[in-house]
């Protein structure tokens, strides 16, 4: 945590330094009281408006503010299909950054523009579209879109990649699936092709995990029970990194896979220069290093790789193993006198 903040002090110095705007000046622009900046040297921001705030009030542009957010907030950064969300600050810090002279202060514009561009994404959610383009490719694209008071620019972009905006977080969540796929098929195949159903895996999910893993992966938007449309509402997604990396752990990853899905969520890699990652990272070594045949179950069930086969008996240990991995580690740190901060209670 001492270097993370020596690292955030050097960052606020050296722009104050080479923008000529003082810390003063930022507090104006984010409407807060000159005695947030004793705060600001005492400790880094936790809030992610708050970042995008300070970096807003520095004109910087949207690489450097993701960073921000990843590695002082240790949030995820802004994710371009997040319509009126994310999306909405995206649009914002690029007018900001492309606009340095002006007096416009874009980031009190955030509520106008949001509520500017909502309507309209309401109003045309269920028109036949179907054009969704990568989340990179959104984000580009949105790069090009430039800013206009009435946000017009912004209302066209919305309507031209409303299908885009329906396949939010598609490769974490089915990264999601193929876990718990993987889980219930090898209990399906061996209760004689008895469907287990994912009621299977409470006790070893919390509540809330098994909540957002159901229903389909290639959208985070509810179902409408009566007609089957995607609705417009959004299941709740985890804010925290740490809640993330519990779900990974109740699913039996390890340390590449959370890594993996964690990049795909926009959040930091678990890293080995920050105490507590560093700590999950070598017990889970030692986790892996006991447990080979969940190594091989994931080659045959989740990636596919036909070279290789694995007996019944061995897939259900190997399942049995990933489900018990999170508890196991929770009885490593209770013996080490550590706090284990990724179970529930």
């Amino acid at each position: 945590m001492g270097e993370k903040l020596n690292d955030w002090r050097k960052e606020l110095r050296h722009l104050t330094k080479t923008t000529g705007i003082r810390e003063e000046e930022v507090c104006e622009y984010l409407d807060v009281s000159y005695s947030h900046i004793t705060g600001w040297q005492k400790r880094t921001p936790v809030k992610r408006e708050t970042l995008i705030g300070i970096g807003m009030a520095f004109r910087q542009k949207l690489d450097l503010i993701n960073d921000w957010i990843v590695r002082y907030g240790d949030k995820r950064k802004l994710y371009a299909k997040d319509v009126l969300g994310d999306l909405v600050w995206i649009y914002l810090i690029n007018a900001n950054a492309a606009d340095p002279d002006s007096e416009t202060n874009y980031y009190k514009l955030y509520d106008q523009c949001r509520d500017a561009i909502r309507e309209t994404y309401i109003s045309i959610w269920n028109e036949h579209i179907e054009h969704s383009k990568d989340t990179a490719d959104v984000e580009d694209d949105l790069n090009k879109v430039a800013y206009d008071p009435r946000f017009a620019g912004l209302r066209a972009f919305v309507v031209e990649n409303i299908d885009s905006f329906k396949t939010a977080y598609t490769k974490p969540r089915r990264m999601l699936s193929a876990y718990v796929r993987a889980i219930l098929d090898t209990h399906t195949e061996a209760n004689a092709g008895q469907r287990t159903p994912v009621n299977f895996l409470r006790g070893y999910l919390d509540d809330a995990m098994i909540n957002y893993v159901v229903g389909s992966d290639e959208s985070i938007h509810v179902m409408d029970m009566k007609s089957k449309d995607m609705t417009v509402k959004q299941r709740p997604i985890p804010k925290l990194r740490k809640t993330h990396i519990a779900l990974c752990l109740a699913l039996g990853m390890t340390t590449d896979e959370i890594n993996t899905y964690l990049e795909l969520m926009g959040y930091a890699c678990l890293s080995p220069d920050a105490d507590e990652d560093a700590r999950l990272v070598e017990c889970l070594g030692r986790w892996e290093a006991k447990h080979p045949k969940v190594a091989k179950f994931k080659r045959v069930k989740i990636i596919g790789e036909t070279c290789d086969k694995m007996s019944e008996k061995d897939s259900l240990q190997a399942v049995s193993d990933m489900l018990m991995l999170r508890s196991d580690l929770d009885y490593e740190y209770l013996n080490n006198g550590w706090s284990f901060p990724y179970m529930k209670g």
